[in-house]
């Protein structure tokens, strides 16, 4: 009975929020580069240097702390420290190699794919918020134009992290499994 409801509410989830994705076209890339600025707006005299380079060294200052400070990997040990969970539980609950998560945590070049931060996600119990924020870190985003990515979303939204229930899931829905 739970698997039956849990089908529809993916299904009318699905009906909701999927999105067929559509190609671009030659119209739509003629529309969008007749767009442009009208010239006049800018006047050369508005702006003086000084703002302008005091404005972009604030900026580059910004981002560059703010790249610094959050990143994937400090973001995965620190939902592990605050969630208490080792690496041997999160291998368990969602089957991330303990080597794979070694990888993330220690060598800051590393980019882990979107599965695997979408099984990283299920294993930390992360909700939509947080999910969303962890796939953005590593430079991911949910995309209404796949339903693998949707039934993901609706889990984390649902809190269901049984990794046995979500591949039964995709498996109903023609969507790849967690391995």
């Amino acid at each position: 009975m739970f698997r039956k409801k849990l089908i529809e509410e993916i299904e009318k989830y699905l009906s909701d929020e999927y999105i067929e994705e559509t190609k671009p076209t030659l119209s739509l890339f003629l529309n969008y580069m007749k767009l442009s600025v009208d010239e006049d707006t800018f006047e050369d005299d508005y702006y003086d240097d000084s703002d302008f380079i005091r404005a972009k060294n604030n900026v580059e200052k910004y981002i560059d702390d703010s790249l610094e400070e959050i990143t994937f990997a400090n973001k995965l040990n620190q939902y592990m420290y605050e969630k208490n969970i080792t690496t041997s539980i999160i291998y368990q609950r969602c089957l991330v190699d303990r080597k794979l998560i070694s990888k993330i945590t220690t060598r800051k070049e590393y980019h882990p794919s979107k599965s695997t931060v979408f099984a990283l996600c299920i294993g930390l119990h992360l909700s939509l918020q947080e999910g969303e924020e962890f796939l953005s870190l590593a430079g991911y985003g949910f995309n209404r134009s796949s339903k693998y990515d949707l039934i993901i979303k609706f889990m984390l939204e649902s809190e269901i992290y049984d990794l046995e229930v979500i591949n039964e899931m995709m498996i109903y829905f023609d969507q790849p499994c967690f391995e």
